[in-house]
């Protein structure tokens, strides 16, 4: 069982993720946004971290290097409807371990957790 942090705005599509996680029987922490997530990686110490890379004050991209910066080296996965391939390849920089489109499909999302 993994401890997971989901960080995304868009609280129907946090509680999507959420609920595939659960049934696939980890624990779910979640955070609405990138300074959120930091201050919940820094006190609740999850084991992984999935991040819509577009938010509103703080994208995907600076929360990872935050986080970097600050000595934490969980994996880090994108995880939108849609992603800029510049984006990605900044982000893969800094130590992003891989991405997904939504919906997210279980078996995938298992396969990926499995991996990192």
């Amino acid at each position: 069982m993994a401890r997971i942090l989901i960080c995304d705005e868009d609280a129907e599509a946090r509680g999507a993720l959420a609920g595939i996680l659960v049934d696939l029987g980890h624990q779910v922490l979640q955070a609405e946004t990138g300074d959120l997530a930091i201050e919940a990686v820094q006190t609740q110490q999850p084991t992984v971290l999935f991040i819509e890379p577009e938010l509103s004050e703080r994208d995907g991209v600076d929360v990872l290097k935050s986080l970097r910066q600050r000595g934490y080296e969980l994996p880090v996965f994108f995880v939108a409807g849609k992603l800029k391939s510049s984006l990605v390849a900044e982000a893969m920089q800094h130590g992003l371990k891989d991405f997904m489109l939504k919906p997210i499909d279980a078996a995938q999302l298992e396969k990926k957790l499995n991996e990192a």
